[in-house]
């Protein structure tokens, strides 16, 4: 009776170390799979952040004290948002593709009545120009935290 059961122990030690190292192995795979993802998701984030601070930064530009000089600033570009408009769109997708897009809009024509504020100062009663100042000032800051949220949201980053 003891010898079968030295015989059985015999025969189950190869299979229990192969479970132990079978469990141990995809143990470390899962938490390596966890840290890959993980990093991932930050340096999403990281890519992510860079668009919305550029965005949030020219959107501020349009409003602050600096707004006069707008077409001086970015002078030898289109806009400030070539560089990194086809990076949003890959990075976010169609509902900040299109936010970009109304930025890009509101930009232009700002810039284009601060041009004109040089050479007709009648301008700068415009119904237009103000309604695109206070688009920048209120109404595009908002939006941005509401749209974005989701996109930069760390609590999901685990």
């Amino acid at each position: 009776m003891l010898l079968d059961t030295l015989e059985l122990a015999k025969a189950f030690a190869p299979l229990f170390v192969a479970l132990i190292f079978g469990v141990t192995t995809a143990y470390i795979a899962w938490r390596q799979y966890k840290v890959a993802s993980t990093k991932l998701n930050l340096e999403l984030f990281d890519r992510r952040y860079m668009v919305f601070d550029r965005l949030w930064i020219i959107c501020a530009d349009a409003v602050g004290q600096q707004r006069i000089l707008l077409n001086d600033k970015y002078r030898g570009t289109r806009s400030p948002f070539e560089y990194f408009w086809p990076k949003a769109r890959f990075l976010f997708g169609e509902e900040i593709d299109e936010f970009i897009q109304q930025v890009i809009t509101n930009w232009l024509s700002l810039c284009t009545f601060e041009h004109q504020v040089k050479t007709d100062v009648q301008v700068l009663e415009s119904d237009e120009r103000r309604r695109l100042y206070y688009w920048f000032q209120d109404y595009a800051p908002s939006r941005m935290q509401v749209i974005f949220r989701r996109y930069l949201d760390l609590s999901a980053i685990k």
